[in-house]
């Protein structure tokens, strides 16, 4: 097959990211996949700061030798930011775990993030364009609001982010929906395209360990680097380190990866102990004016695996 016919039979992607460890990871998945054509990434406050973050998403993907994806940046939060100083010890001050890759030559392109996300949309037919969204809803929810009429265009949107048990940044929350818990509210509860959220059910088990990491080290040298961030990675469970952002991305590439359930989805932002905890209503008992939304529950980690190992 000829590369501009492959071309079109790849799943058109873009990725909305804080990039940090796992973020890595999941962009050296949609760069290296055959399947996937990654026609932009955008950034967002999350993991570090939106500068940090920016300047990561340049770096990585100069280091996987993808320097023609623009990168655009997206909705700067000062006051959360100061806030992440308490958590940005878990990617490393710079993200990626303290790894200092070579700088990019490649400029910031000049469109805000919601603006890419618009002409991409615009430019492509209907329900050819997947959207992930790998740290906090903060710009695809200013898109929706500002693109309402885009919205049905996207073939998927992916989101990692929730819990349906124990959390990682409060009891019951988890970080991304944690960040900007009115955003996830309103994705949520208005989305109109066939939406997908992981979350730490099953994104807490697809981990990596110091093997798999030696095996990337030795394929290439941007596995080698990859892995010196993943060290660095201080969120590590008695399994290895969770590649959350990943596993997200990873069903662009194989559906078959992970195993969905319907629910209705509500995020609560009263401050109180539910803050930002995500509740699933699977039986739909409660409110049903809102979207379904497809819940990952269970995962296929021998198919997760063996998708890091043909692409790291």
């Amino acid at each position: 097959m000829s590369p501009s016919a492959r071309s079109l039979t790849r799943r058109k992607v873009i990725l909305d990211c804080d990039v940090g460890i796992d973020d890595a990871v999941a962009l050296a998945l949609l760069v290296q996949s055959e399947k996937i054509q990654l026609l932009a990434v955008t950034t967002n406050t999350g993991n570090v700061s939106i500068e940090k973050t920016t300047r990561n998403a340049l770096d990585v993907l100069s280091l996987l030798n993808a320097q023609s994806i623009p990168v655009a940046k997206g909705v700067a939060r000062p006051a959360f930011t100061i806030l992440l100083e308490n958590y940005s010890k878990i990617h490393g001050l710079n993200g990626i775990g303290e790894v200092e890759l070579p700088a990019s030559e490649q400029f910031v392109d000049h469109r805000h993030a919601i603006e890419v996300f618009a002409e991409l949309l615009e430019e492509e037919p209907a329900k050819s364009i997947s959207i992930a969204v790998v740290g906090p809803l903060t710009n695809f929810a200013m898109f929706m609001k500002t693109y309402p009429a885009l919205v049905d265009k996207i073939d998927r949107l992916i989101v990692m982010g929730g819990t349906t048990s124990n959390g990682n940044i409060t009891p019951v929350s988890e970080f991304n929906i944690w960040a900007d818990p009115l955003s996830a509210k309103f994705v949520f509860d208005n989305v109109s395209c066939p939406t997908s959220m992981v979350g730490l059910d099953v994104t807490r088990l697809a981990t990596v360990n110091e093997e798999e990491l030696d095996r990337w080290s030795r394929n290439s040298e941007w596995g080698s680097a990859i892995a010196q961030m993943v060290r660095g990675y201080l969120d590590i469970n008695s399994n290895g380190w969770p590649m959350h952002d990943a596993l997200a991305v990873s069903i662009l590439i194989d559906e078959s990866i992970l195993r969905f359930e319907s629910a209705h989805i509500n995020v609560c932002t009263d401050s109180d102990e539910n803050y930002a905890r995500t509740l699933c209503d699977f039986k739909q008992e409660g409110d049903t004016s809102g979207p379904l939304i497809s819940v990952a529950l269970g995962v296929d980690l021998a198919k997760f695996r063996s998708l890091l190992t043909k692409l790291m």
